[in-house]
């Protein structure tokens, strides 16, 4: 029976016949060649971008199918694709997909792909988490850390100019390590901080220790929604800033690139030379002695006696003018001789001194960078080390900074990762103590003035307050040395899948020294000495749980909330001393004497614990809906007025994901969105502003004592900010347009105010909680893909921000609109200060209308009480008239009149790049428009102050002289403070006060990327050369300071910094391993 059963079984060939086998043999020989020829056929290559910089990580699918593969570390890849080719699509984060054809006869490829610069699915940083762009229902705004390499720049603050809408940044000190200011939409209080919250991996800190090279990504945190998450500090946006990671599975790679700058002055003041100084001060001495000083002796000294354009000076002193007989006298060396202006039959020889030119030289930049990244299966790398080096364009500002910063992120196990990371920065600076005294009031030295006496020694200058550039850089030792220490540890757990845990830890230190010195000279000989030191450190411990889940595959939510604890502590030490027997000593126990007041000690500590969190959902990626909260206490405030609350909202729509928009040709993205929340502040505030303090360092009969020293206000509570945000997103012809558009409104409540105290209470001042101010505007960002070809690409950007503010509440204290100090008039109002219906930031002064050109318009002119003889009819011809703002007949301090902002609200950028194969050329410009400068510095150039030994601008040249001039500036009077009519020695005035509209040429940068087949031989990867400029030009009124900052006066080194704006010209090269 088995037999049977196993006969009866059918079986292929069964039934068929020799013939029917050998045919079927046949068949099977002819199709065994096509067999064979159909197997796979291997492809290999490698992907880089278009500095031939190998790209790890990229995708690689062969087109109609799930077949691919991703590149190793070195940028390489192999795929099988079918014998009858195939057509390979390349993509990675960040770069334009790219398809290649490939085919057995092309085996081998080496694929270029460009950065794409509208990317709607790329990753942006959020508070405690990420999400893709396109699910982004709030405004935060990207840049990349790329747009920050390749420039000649100490650090990522002056890269960002102009680059973010809605982020202001603004360069308020231009010496080596200076300040920026930032303000994102205006920011959002009268009279407290409006700078913005910086968090550099999560650890709050500012730029300037940052390497540009070592960022990843910077994100702006610009509406309440998104923002809120930070509760207390974040009412003026959030800056995120994001370094660089290794890669898991990337072979380790090695960067060095070095940069070479040589940097002078954008822009300099035009002075008289000696020649034309002697000319000008001289004739208008001659003129005031022979008119109104009736011969004074005064004014006959300066011509005769030993002054800036005096013939009494002798052979070796202070001033170079003097008389020269040619028969008589050796002209020394360096000297020049021109007639006398007064007695043109005699000869004055003079020597001409630069003093810009001794003060500001050309100087070197320097910076080098070293980094390392990498990572294999389960951990993940990178360092660091960098060094930058300003020698710094004027005298005794040079500037040097040393950075080493490590990230390390490791996979313990398949569900926890730990991550971890060290920074340290040490930078040295030689920063003015005060730059209106050894900038504007140095250049104030005539150049009349001899450099050096005939020993050899510098010239003092015209009194302590005015050194020259020579006498400071001898006898003045300057250091400041500021450490930063950063230490950052992490634990993420995935619990389960969807469900994750993660808790951070930072600690952050800056310690900051600052020595000075001053050696023995004419006009100290005490040999002072002072040493400080400052501390700062912040502990910092957050853990929050996040939950993520898909529902029947269209809903999606996820869920996070955490914890947070922040702690500060503060330390300064101040020693100072005089008495030391020797130069060479420069410490403190050197000295012999020290005051009381020069030896002092704080300490201060401050909390602040918060709870947050966050619910994200979307449904199929087209409707979307973000809320936040935040809820801070903080040790600011005393306890009925702790916590404080903070909520945001925020909504999307997705249109194109509508399928009644899929017949909508050329439009590929579109996203409405609406955000609202409120956020808190109280950085304006310090920490003993609710509670009073005391301060010690008192003397009684003898005794040690103490007394209050802050006035208590324990109702102070937070500033609060409510904010509504309204914007859209779209990309068009293929995202080779996108452009995002956004509306706010900003209203700020609870503002957090500095309010003067009369001296009968005892303080000066004390923190209050008054009033309602508004901030709105709106910002632009348009990005195109202008022209996308094989060999040459062209990509621009614009960036386009108006931000403008009123005061819309404030206490009541029945005076009209209830302003806060300002200007009286005689009839008990008043006009200034701050005041509901008008715009903060604004500042008044004095109108010239017009230049009194006859006796008769003299005789007629208003009282003056600022003139030197306030009377009627005691101005002079060629004197200016002013403005009469109340019509009675006088000018007084009421008379003053909005002269401008000082804030511009209009401030955009534009950034084109064009790619030609191997060469990149990139060209940034940025402006601002609506603020005004008053250089009450320069007005002095026109004084002929410090008894006629003061600088003079050239403009001075252009003084009315004669009926029919038409001129801006009044006549020139000697001396014009005290021989003049104050028209000058007033401030401020119209007549300087210039627009602060600027048109900046940013940068400039060409790049050329060699081939790779040059190099890869000895192990190179990619070598770039750069050759870059910053700061190249402004177009502007104003010279020799910066435009970018307005002002109300350019003449207090407390507000205002004068060291000019300064251009680099660098070259560098970059070498990948």
């Amino acid at each position: 029976m088995k037999n049977s059963t196993t006969e009866k079984r059918p079986g292929p060939a069964r039934g068929i016949g020799v013939a029917a086998r050998c045919r079927l043999l046949c068949l099977l020989s002819l199709l065994a060649p096509a067999v064979l020829f159909a197997q796979p056929t291997r492809i290999t290559g490698s992907v880089a971008n278009e500095n031939g910089e190998a790209i790890a990580g990229a995708t690689i699918i062969v087109r109609g199918t799930q077949q691919g593969t991703t590149t190793d570390g070195n940028g390489s890849f192999a795929l099988d694709i079918p014998a009858d080719g195939a057509t390979l699509t390349v993509s990675f984060i960040g770069y334009a997909t790219r398809e290649v054809a490939v085919s057995s006869q092309r085996t081998e490829v080496r694929i270029v792909l460009q950065a794409d610069m509208i990317a709607v699915d790329e990753v942006v940083v959020v508070g405690y988490g990420e999400q893709l762009r396109r699910t982004v229902t709030s405004s935060v705004a990207k840049l990349d850390g790329d747009a920050l390499q390749n420039l000649p720049i100490s650090n990522a603050s002056e890269g960002l100019k102009g680059k973010i809408a809605g982020l202001r940044v603004t360069q308020t000190n231009f010496t080596p390590g200076g300040e920026f200011t930032y303000q994102i939409r205006g920011g959002s209080s009268i009279n407290g901080t409006n700078a913005p919250l910086v968090l550099v991996d999560g650890v709050e800190r500012d730029f300037s220790a940052i390497n540009p090279n070592d960022i990843a990504s910077i994100e702006v945190l610009k509406d309440a929604a998104s923002s809120a998450i930070y509760g207390a500090k974040s009412s003026n946006g959030i800056i995120l800033v994001t370094t660089r990671r290794g890669g898991y599975n990337k072979a380790p790679r090695i960067t060095f690139e070095a940069n070479w700058a040589y940097q002078n002055t954008e822009t300099e003041i035009e002075f008289l030379n000696a020649r034309e100084y002697i000319q000008v001060v001289r004739s208008a001495v001659a003129e005031y002695l022979n008119g109104p000083s009736k011969g004074s002796s005064e004014a006959l000294s300066y011509l005769n006696g030993q002054h800036s354009a005096g013939i009494g000076n002798k052979p070796g002193g202070k001033f170079s003018t003097r008389y020269y007989n040619p028969e008589t006298d050796v002209l020394p060396a360096g000297y020049q001789t021109m007639p006398d202006p007064v007695d043109p039959s005699r000869t004055i020889m003079f020597r001409d001194t630069d003093w810009q030119d001794l003060l500001y030289n050309g100087a070197w930049w320097q910076n080098y960078y070293l980094g390392i990244d990498g990572g294999g299966e389960r951990v993940r790398y990178s360092a660091s080390l960098g060094y930058t080096n300003d020698q710094g364009v004027a005298r005794s500002t040079g500037y040097d900074r040393m950075n080493f910063k490590s990230n390390l992120d490791a996979k313990i196990t398949r569900r926890l990762t730990a991550s971890f990371g060290v920074d340290f920065a040490r930078t040295n600076t030689e920063a003015y103590a005060n730059q209106r005294n050894t900038i504007s009031r140095a250049l104030a030295n005539p150049p009349t003035m001899n450099a050096y006496y005939d020993d050899g020694s510098p010239v003092e200058g015209y009194n302590s307050s005015s050194l020259t550039p020579l006498f400071y850089d001898k006898y003045y030792e300057r250091s400041n040395q500021k450490n930063y220490l950063s230490l950052i540890g992490g634990l993420k757990w995935e619990i389960v899948d969807g469900l994750t845990a993660n808790a951070h830890g930072s600690f952050f230190r800056t310690d900051t020294k600052a020595k000075q010195f001053i050696k023995a000279n004419v006009y100290d000989a005490t040999r002072k000495s002072s040493w400080s030191q400052n501390l700062t450190e912040r502990m910092k411990f957050e853990a929050f749980l996040s939950y993520r889940k898909t529902f029947a595959e269209r809903h999606n939510l996820s869920i996070m909330g955490g914890y947070s604890y922040q702690r500060r502590d503060y330390e300064a030490v101040k020693l100072a001393g005089y008495g030391g027997t020797s130069d060479k000593v420069t410490t403190i126990n050197g000295s012999a004497s020290f005051d009381a007041d020069d030896i002092s000690t704080s300490e201060q500590a401050e909390c602040q614990i918060g709870f947050f969190g966050r619910l994200n959902y979307d449904y199929k990626g087209k409707y979307l809906l973000t809320a936040t909260f935040r809820e801070d206490g903080s040790s600011k405030f005393a306890k009925s007025n702790r916590w404080g609350f903070f909520p945001g909202i925020s909504g999307g729509w997705v249109l194109t994901e509508e399928p009644w928009l899929d017949g909508v040709r050329r439009l590929d993205f579109l996203k409405l969105r609406a955000s609202y929340g409120s956020t808190g502040n109280n950085a304006s505030v310090g920490i003993y502003d609710a509670y009073g303090s005391y301060g010690a360092g008192y003397m009684y009969n003898g005794n040690a004592g103490i007394k209050p020293s802050e006035m208590p206000n324990e109702k102070l509570q937070w500033e609060t900010s409510d904010q509504l945000d309204i914007g859209f997103e779209a990309g068009l012809f293929g995202n080779r347009i996108y452009v995002s558009a956004d509306f706010f409104d900003k209203r700020t409540r609870n503002l957090l105010y500095e309010q003067q105290l009369p001296n009968t209470t005892g303080f000066s001042k004390f923190w209050t909680n008054l009033g309602k101010v508004r901030f709105w505007g709106y910002e632009v960002e348009l990005t195109t893909r202008n022209i996308a070809k094989k060999n040459f690409s062209w990509d621009s950007k614009l960036v386009l921000s108006y931000q403008w503010n009123k005061v819309l509440k404030l206490p009541y204290n029945g005076i009209a609109k209830n302003r806060t100090g300002g200007i009286a008039l005689g009839d008990g109002t008043f006009f200034g200060g701050i005041a509901e219906g008008e715009p903060l930031n604004r500042f008044y002064g004095y109108i010239a209308t017009g230049i009194i050109e006859t006796e008769e318009q003299a005789a007629n002119a208003y009282y003056d009480s600022k003139s030197r003889n306030p009377q009627v009819g005691g101005k002079r011809v060629g004197d200016y008239e002013w403005a009469d703002r109340n019509g009675d007949g006088q000018i007084t301090d009421a008379d003053r009149f909005c002269l401008g902002t000082t804030v511009p609200p209009f401030t955009g950028g534009l950034s084109n790049t064009f790619r030609l194969k191997n060469w990149t050329l990139s060209v940034y410009l940025d402006w601002a428009m609506g603020h005004s400068i008053f250089d009450e510095s320069y007005s002095r150039y026109f004084y002929g102050t410090f008894t006629n030994n003061y600088a003079l601008a050239k403009d001075v040249l252009k003084a009315w002289k004669k009926p029919g001039d038409r001129t801006k500036y009044a006549k020139f009077w000697a001396n014009d403070s005290n021989w003049g009519n104050n028209n000058y020695n007033r401030a401020p005035t119209n007549v300087f006060t210039y627009k602060g509209d600027y048109l900046c040429i940013r940068e400039i940068t060409l790049q050329y990327a060699l081939p790779a087949r040059l190099f890869t031989k000895v192990g190179l990867k990619g070598v770039t050369f750069t050759l870059s400029g910053n700061n190249l030009h402004y177009f502007t009124e104003t010279q020799g300071i910066s435009p970018e900052q307005g002002s109300a006066t350019t003449y207090d080194g407390d507000v205002f910094y004068n060291y000019p704006p300064i251009r680099r010209i660098s070259f560098g090269i970059k070498l990948t391993f």
